[in-house]
């Protein structure tokens, strides 16, 4: 992957485990697993949208280089919008070297 295309700073945060005043456990923390990457955030368009009847439930996809530890769940930060990771990554080349992440907005 070309380091010109990855043009936008993002962070990975996954659900933190925290627990509230009377000790109960509860998933609504985030922290952050990779800080600050580089990648590539592009919002679907409308063609996109029709094209592809799979992509429901899909507002962007992430493409960065390929990192170990990135799951379905995690969200990403991408300036003041939050994303959901909705499925594993995607290697497209099979080589592990880039990663396709299929991303929902989250509210």
């Amino acid at each position: 992957m070309r380091a010109g295309k990855l043009r936008h700073r993002i962070t990975i945060e996954k659900q933190a485990k925290g627990k509230n005043l009377s000790g109960e456990s509860r998933l609504d923390e985030w922290e952050p697993v990779l800080p600050r990457i580089w990648a590539n955030i592009s919002d679907l368009t409308g063609r996109d949208k029709i094209n592809d009847l799979t992509t429901s439930e899909i507002d962007a996809r992430g493409y960065l280089r390929w990192r170990n530890g990135i799951h379905a769940g995690m969200r990403v930060k991408h300036r003041d919008r939050y994303y959901l990771i909705t499925n594993e990554p995607i290697d497209r080349m099979g080589t592990r070297s880039e990663m396709e992440l299929l991303l929902r907005m989250m509210d």
